[in-house]
Parts: C-alpha cells; sequence; structure tokens
C-alpha cells in the first residue's frame, strides 16, 4: 500500500516549528478541538484518529480539505467512504487513515497474516489485503470519479497512513512483519500465566 504523510504537502512539513508552535496555542486553548470532537458520535478509536486528522488537516497551511467521510453510493447502496480528499501543492490525494494495533506471534512474525488485532478476527495481513484491493482503489472507481468530479476533482492519488502499535511478544521474540517500517512504534505483551 502507498503510504504518504497527510501533512506531506503542508506548509508544516517544511516548517515543523510552525506546527509546533500551533500544537503549543492549542495546548494553551483546546476549544476548538474539543468542539470538533464533540461532534464525533462515535467512541470507536479508530473514527476517533480520523478525526483528529482531519482537524489538523482543516489547519494546516498550505492543504485544502475538500472532503471528509466521502460516501460512494449505487442505487442507495453505499460502496464505501473515501476517508480523506484533499489538495496541495502535490495535487488531489484520496487518503486512508488507520491507527491499528496488532499482537506478534511467539515465533515467526515476518507473515502480516499471523499478526492479531483485537478480538482475534482481525488480522495486519487482511487489513492490508482490504487496503490495497478494496480502500484504495475505490477512488478511482466510476461511481468515486463522478462524487469527485463535483468537487472538481479529475485527478487523484490514493495512499494509506496507518498508525498504531506492533506488540512483540515477552518473555521471547518476533521478527517484524514484512513491510513493517523499521521506525515503527513498537510495544511488549505477555500472557495472563507469565503475569507474576
Amino acid at each position: 500500500c502507498p503510504q504518504r504523510h497527510p501533512l506531506a504537502g503542508s506548509l508544516w512539513a517544511d516548517q515543523p516549528q510552525c506546527l509546533a508552535d500551533w500544537l503549543r496555542a492549542l495546548d494553551d486553548d483546546d476549544r476548538p478541538l474539543r468542539d470538533w470532537l464533540a461532534q464525533l458520535g462515535s467512541r470507536r478509536l479508530g473514527h476517533y484518529y480520523e478525526r483528529l486528522w482531519q482537524f489538523a488537516l482543516g489547519q494546516a497551511p498550505g492543504i485544502e480539505l475538500l472532503a471528509a467521510n466521502l460516501a460512494i453510493r449505487e442505487a442507495g447502496r453505499t460502496l464505501g467512504e473515501l476517508d480523506v480528499v484533499l489538495r496541495d501543492r502535490d495535487g488531489v490525494h484520496h487518503l486512508e487513515l488507520a491507527i491499528k494495533l496488532y499482537l506478534g506471534p511467539e515465533h515467526a512474525g515476518r507473515d502480516p497474516g499471523a499478526w492479531l488485532g483485537p478480538g482475534c478476527h482481525d488480522r495486519l495481513g487482511s487489513k492490508l489485503a482490504h487496503l490495497a484491493r478494496h480502500q484504495l482503489p475505490m477512488s478511482s472507481a466510476a461511481h468515486s470519479r463522478e462524487v469527485l468530479a463535483r468537487l472538481g476533482v479529475e485527478q487523484v492519488q490514493a495512499h494509506v497512513w496507518l498508525g498504531g502499535y506492533l506488540f512483540y511478544p515477552w518473555p521471547g521474540h518476533a521478527q517484524p512483519p514484512l513491510g513493517a517500517n523499521p521506525q515503527h512504534l513498537r510495544g511488549r505483551w505477555l500472557r495472563r500465566r507469565d503475569w507474576v
């Protein structure tokens, strides 16, 4: 999946001090962010994560947030949604935003399909496959192109920004899954019986 940081085409990417100043000002008065988050009806982590990014992208100099959670429908049936559509100095981008937490297997680890998410039905390999086969190609499908044209968008590049943690077994060792960023956020997990 092609990754792209949501702020890559913003002034904040070139001048991180401006981003730091904005974050400090938000620390001093967080009411705009709290008001923005209060509009979120869901308590799910993924929706909260998307909402935080939407707030930041709406404030980022050099970024025009064209749409958020843009539903794509056919004959009254929802086919999916585009998390974010934005315009920056590099063009128009469809970004899929996700935050995930996965536990690594006790021995192997290179296979993303062996990394377990909450409830053990979510696996890193399945999430990556869904992103690559369904979510990212959605913006280039005919129904999406019609919706995007109403926003004045003809060309769009699809990317993903996948945040979260990979948790490694303790005691023990696991290799990171194939394709993992070497600087990814890490944690440790252990079985209840080892909690002594």
